[in-house]
């Protein structure tokens, strides 16, 4: 059946591709959005390694025994390096990356100060503003991703320049995407026949992120309200006179 060859395609075809050059990139997301959403970061990158054929630096992968600056360097390092950054984006990265940017200096409980995405997403957003007034071409390498559990307003505003996927529905254009300077090796549309959001999880580590993105569903719904409870402040009720 079409599903079968669908498969036996995606397990013959992608081994070869391991042999081409893997667009290294670089992975941004919220620290302040729960355990199931890093769990989900977590997967995402083991998955675009092993399904989308990139090399992927992530900060949880990393072994920071140096202190902040430390990790501050690395992340622009890594920002200069890659040939693509994808931010995934969530009610954390939005809320806070806005308030940094309304109130300049974050302060105050829940502020996020400090935090190492605010330091990422600050310098991604300045490099999408180099970008836009030296070549439109650029702006390829800014990607800005969201999980069915979030939405394209949770896109913070900085990174609007960005070419922005919905996942997994978007997961072909996405791998696509990242092999596009390699268009020498890679046939036009060739991730468009090979992946899909209904195969993606028969590798191990599509399985692990469609798991992972369950979760993060399942936490959701059992409430609703969490990140509000958690950051946003309770206005205070009006005075009576």
């Amino acid at each position: 059946d079409e599903e079968s060859s669908e498969s036996s395609s995606y397990t013959t075809v992608l081994p070869r591709e391991r042999l081409r050059p893997r667009p290294k990139v670089f992975l941004c997301y919220s620290s302040k959005d729960g355990q199931n959403h890093m769990n989900v970061v977590r997967c995402f990158a083991y998955f675009l390694q092993d399904f989308c054929g990139c090399e992927v630096a992530l900060d949880l992968w990393e072994d920071f025994s140096l202190c902040r600056e430390g990790q501050r360097e690395w992340v622009i390092q890594k920002i200069h390096e890659s040939q693509f950054i994808i931010v995934v984006c969530s009610k954390g990265m939005k809320y806070f990356v806005d308030k940094k940017n309304y109130k300049h200096k974050g302060s105050g409980r829940g502020s996020g100060k400090g935090e190492l995405f605010l330091v990422a997403v600050a310098a991604i957003a300045e490099n999408l503003r180099q970008a836009k007034q030296s070549s439109s071409a650029q702006l390829s390498k800014f990607i800005a991703v969201y999980f069915d559990y979030s939405c394209e307003g949770d896109v913070p505003g900085v990174l609007d320049l960005s070419t922005k996927y919905k996942l997994m529905d978007n997961l072909p254009q996405l791998c696509s995407h990242l092999h596009s300077r390699d268009q020498g090796l890679l046939e036009p549309g060739q991730y468009l026949g090979q992946v899909s959001r209904r195969n993606y999880f028969r590798s191990k580590s599509g399985r692990s992120l469609y798991v992972a993105i369950c979760n993060m569903h399942q936490f959701i719904d059992e409430d609703p309200d969490w990140f509000e409870k958690q950051f946003v402040p309770l206005r205070p009720p009006p005075l009576h006179s």
